[in-house]
């Protein structure tokens, strides 16, 4: 999981430093239809870098909830065989 995040770190940086350039020649260009064009090429990419991130959280959570509930599923089997050893009816938590 730890690689899967350097990876995403990795092409998201990759991503803004590519949009860092188009809003710099942005600044260059002069011509309408060209800037025209580079803004919606911006927007496009900035959209696209937007859900990327998005869907890598939501990976991460996922990944993240899915590893808390095995943790989860254990401790509470062998908190219940310690309770059922020792003869303790009742654990809060």
């Amino acid at each position: 999981m730890k690689a899967q995040i350097q990876n995403v770190e990795i092409q998201t940086k990759l991503a803004r430093e590519d949009l860092k350039r188009l809003q710099k020649l942005r600044g260059i260009v002069k011509e309408e239809a060209a800037l025209a064009e580079l803004d919606d090429l911006i927007a496009a990419k900035s959209a696209k870098i937007n859900q990327a991130m998005q869907a890598a959280r939501r990976g991460f959570m996922q990944s993240e909830s899915t590893i808390y509930h095995r943790v989860y599923s254990q401790l509470s089997s062998v908190v219940a065989a310690y309770a059922e050893e020792n003869g303790i009816e009742l654990v809060l938590r």
